[in-house]
């Protein structure tokens, strides 16, 4: 009874009292009371006291309950600890159905940061809840976690972002070789603590998730622990592919911090075998865990294996600019403490290895050059170029040879793709011995590398070649020639080897064909020109291995046409020398032979002594019936052929051949220039006329004027005004005036001399009407084709046009 007498204090109190004895359950008669208090601004105590009363009147109603704890919450009168110890008191009363209760003082406990208080809320609340409902308790927590706690976590990581990768490897060179103590991350204990307990009942879908986010607590000891209970089923955890990579990186992190160095060594070369494409970042992290066990010689070791094997240019840059960072900070630490710790500098040479330091650094930077060729030659041993380019990284005579023979020893000659191109490999070898004057031994290395089997012809070629070449200039002509000999001995039945080689491609090395190759024999005829022997000699020589390609079917057209020349010039025997020609023209095609009948041709017509003229004639008729059917341009023998006849004195024989070939090239207009020109210049302007109708009906438009112009000036010297006007007239039609000046000069010149006052009117009202129906731009006009009405030379006069035109003459 006092302790309501605290509380009821006026008439008005009392008056509620009553109404709650009568209605205790009516809910609007409770919240009047508490609204009643309120107003009147009681002590925080007594409405704590009423609201109390209210709820356990309603104690079943959690709903109550809850918006009572929100309203203590909202009052802010209350302090954390107060407001959870009447959550528990509160919470005994539960024997169930106190879900939104618990979450509700669960979001409070996250939003005051009370971490003690969360995981007591978190305890209770699991004890208290169906197991149904216990991830909701564990989602708040969670949420709570990866947004208010595990970043402050990563917030310590984060600081070291600020320094580049150079600072921070300086400043652990320089705290493990002084053993410096090197500062532990504070690990999240409490966030470790609520991670664990999760992890035991976390479902297989958030296991994984939730091991990461314990990664992320640096509490070490627990990461191993648990990873090894979960991950590998109690036993030492292997790497595998079954495993997110992120997992194990973060295990292999807690070797190294847990100073497990064996298990880590261990587990680092799993982990680069099942995951080649992080091998670089893993020499990083191997390397960066030896210097912090001051291990530094097996930090070199470490980081030369892996460049020595990398295949990759990016992962090589990596690792070289880590090793010579390394090197580099190691020494520039070094100095900088002797220098402030002189007692150090006693054994500071031999306890710090600073001779050896140095001088890897020096080779670092010496061989980088060679590195990178060791690279690419990882990459592709069979790459000819990259071993060339290694020679060139040697100073020494000896060095240079040593790679050359670990070339010729390490390329495999089926996956040389450029023919001839391996060949240069042997060829430079050789002329390296060769050029030190050890002929003998260069000697050596040609023959070996003519029994290499080579699938490309080119690569024997070279060889055979390059052997030869420095012989001629050492020994001589002769010396060479014996070379090739031996190169181009032809076998009893070539034809079968060829077949068979054919056949067995793949099997057969291309030296069984070496004495087709048209390069080595191309090379042989010219020494063989250029040799020094008799005369008779020199030809016996010279046309049995002309005969011989051509047996062998590899003489091309130029070999014929030098066969004929040197003939002509050593023996003097034209005849024979056409007869190659012949046979020239019977074994390659129509195109090839249009160029060897142009020379043929020119030597027989200079040949008149020796051939007759109707030989002649024979041989440009027989060129053109062959050429012109296979519709070859034969304007080139037909000129020639024309001059010819010209020359015998046979005038329209010669206009004639000329005619013939503007009629198989009907719209070649500088042909017809020549047949009209030629026929006028021999034959006179009578007989030219034929030439010049024929030429204006088959010649372009865009061509006639000019021709229409010398056919019309033609004309009038004979005196045939009309047909000379018609012609120009025609040649008129296809360009505008001011196109086609020469021709209308001409007619007007032709008019004044020879016209009357109404022939000039006809032509000037031609010219206006051309004008004005004529664009200046006439091109696609002037294309069309037309051929001209000519009017006989007897016919009468055509009637004027009776339109009249003034003219002033």
């Amino acid at each position: 009874m006092d302790c309501i007498n605290q509380y009821i204090i006026d008439e008005e109190d009392i008056a509620f009292e009553y109404e709650l004895q009568r209605t205790p359950l009516s809910i609007t008669t409770w919240r009047r009371y508490l609204e009643n208090w309120e107003s009147q601004r009681r002590p925080i105590s007594h409405l704590v006291w009423l609201y109390e009363r209210f709820c356990r009147q309603f104690a079943d109603k959690e709903d109550t309950w809850c918006d009572y704890l929100r309203w203590i919450i909202d009052k802010h009168q209350l302090n954390s600890l107060t407001i959870y110890q009447k959550f528990i008191h509160i919470l005994e009363g539960f024997s169930t159905g106190c879900e939104k209760f618990c979450i509700l003082m669960m979001e409070f406990a996250t939003s005051e940061y009370q971490l003690e208080m969360i995981r007591h809320i978190l305890d209770i609340s699991l004890r208290k809840l169906e197991v149904g409902s216990h991830w909701k308790m564990w989602e708040i927590v969670f949420k709570f976690l990866e947004e208010k706690i595990l970043p402050l976590t990563e917030l310590s990581d984060s600081q070291d972002e600020y320094q580049d990768e150079q600072e921070q490897m300086e400043t652990l060179i320089h705290k493990s070789l002084f053993n410096r103590e090197e500062e532990q991350d504070t690990p999240d204990l409490w966030s470790s603590h609520i991670l664990q307990r999760y992890i035991k009942i976390a479902p297989n879908w958030n296991l994984q998730n939730s091991l990461q986010k314990l990664a992320s607590t640096k509490n070490y000891k627990a990461v191993h622990a648990l990873y090894q209970r979960y991950l590998s089923h109690g036993s030492e955890l292997v790497a595998t592919l079954e495993i997110p990579f992120s997992l194990q990186v973060n295990y292999l992190i807690s070797l190294d911090y847990l100073q497990m160095d064996k298990k880590y060594a261990s587990f680092l070369q799993q982990l680069q075998t099942v995951f080649p494409g992080h091998s670089t970042e893993f020499t990083i992290m191997w390397a960066k865990h030896e210097i912090k066990r001051s291990h530094f010689h097996r930090v070199t070791e470490i980081l030369e294996n892996a460049m020595k094997s990398t295949l990759d240019f990016k992962s090589f840059t990596t690792i070289y600019e880590f090793e010579s960072s390394f090197e580099k900070l190691y020494l520039e630490n070094v100095i900088e403490e002797l220098k402030a710790n002189p007692c150090l500098q006693k054994d500071a040479r031999e306890k710090f290895e600073l001779s050896a330091h140095l001088s890897h650094l020096q080779r670092l930077v010496e061989t980088h050059s060679l590195r990178l060729n060791d690279l690419k030659l990882r990459q592709n041993p069979n790459s000819v170029e990259t071993w060339k380019h290694r020679v060139t990284l040697f100073e020494t005579f000896k060095d240079k040879c040593n790679v050359y023979a670990e070339a010729i020893l390490s390329i495999d000659p089926t996956k040389v793709f450029v023919p001839g191109s391996l060949a240069t490999i042997w060829c430079e070898y050789a002329a390296s011995y060769w050029n030190a004057q050890i002929f003998d031994t260069a000697r050596e290395v040609w023959d070996r590398a003519l029994r290499v089997p080579f699938p490309h012809l080119e690569d024997l070629e070279t060889i055979w070649v390059s052997w030869t070449e420095h012989e001629i200039y050492e020994t001589g002509i002769e010396k060479g020639l014996q070379i090739l000999k031996t190169a181009l001995q032809v076998p009893n039945s070539p034809e079968e080897v060829l077949e068979n080689y054919k056949r067995n491609k793949k099997k057969i090395p291309t030296q069984a064909i070496v004495f087709t190759s048209l390069k080595l024999w191309s090379f042989y005829l010219d020494l063989q020109e250029a040799s020094t022997a008799d005369q008779i000699d020199l030809v016996e020589k010279t046309s049995l291995t002309y005969e011989t390609m051509i047996h062998l079917k590899v003489a091309t057209p130029m070999h014929f046409i030098q066969y004929a020349h040197f003939l002509q010039e050593h023996t003097n025997d034209k005849i024979k020398s056409f007869q190659i020609y012949e046979r020239a023209l019977s074994l390659f095609p129509r195109e090839v032979q249009y160029e060897i009948w142009n020379i043929y041709l020119r030597e027989a017509i200079n040949a008149i002594k020796i051939l007759s003229t109707e030989s002649i004639r024979d041989l440009f008729d027989q060129a053109l019936e062959s050429l012109i059917s296979s519709e070859i341009d034969c304007r080139s023998i037909f000129i020639l052929y024309s001059d010819f006849e010209e020359k015998n004195g046979l005038a329209k024989r010669s206009v004639d051949i000329l005619l013939t070939g503007c009629r198989t090239r009907i719209q070649d207009s500088n042909m017809w220039e020549m047949c009209v020109s030629k026929a006028h210049r021999l034959l006179g302007n009578e007989a030219s006329r034929p030439y010049y109708e024929e030429c204006l009906q088959r010649i372009s438009n865009s061509k006639v004027a000019p021709q229409a112009r010398a056919f019309a000036e033609i004309e009038t010297h004979l005196g045939e005004l009309d047909r000379a006007r018609e012609i120009l007239k025609y040649g008129a039609q296809f360009f505008h005036p001011s196109k086609n000046v020469e021709l209308w000069e001409f007619w007007e010149e032709l008019e004044l001399q020879n016209g009357d006052k109404e022939s000039y009117k006809a032509m000037l009202k031609l010219k206006r009407k051309l004008e004005g129906e004529l664009s200046v731009n006439t091109e696609l006009e002037s294309q069309k084709e037309g051929n001209v009405q000519f009017i006989s030379a007897s016919q009468k006069k055509a009637p004027l046009n009776p339109e009249e035109i003034d003219l002033n003459i």
